[in-house]
């Protein structure tokens, strides 16, 4: 990576850790759980005792939210 990379990835990981922080107790697991454990969704909604369903439909919103988030930020992906 470019030193413009590293510094752009390094500036995308902040506005993701800030919307991170602005989520729920359990959005905030459900995502951290999913996308930086890598655990499977069926294990995510077993921990917390909710369906897989709700579980894909949290995601759903989550990633939403964060796109908004993002392309508030002026990012766009």
């Amino acid at each position: 990576l470019s030193v413009e990379e590293e510094y752009d990835a390094k500036e995308l990981g902040k506005v993701i850790s800030e919307y991170i922080r602005q989520l729920s107790e359990r959005q905030r697991y459900i995502f951290v759980d999913r996308y930086y454990m890598a655990e499977t969704v069926e294990k995510t909604a077993e921990d917390l005792g909710i369906s897989p369903q709700t579980v894909y439909r949290e995601l759903e919103k989550i990633k939403h939210g964060l796109k908004k988030y993002l392309e508030g930020k002026g990012i766009y992906v």
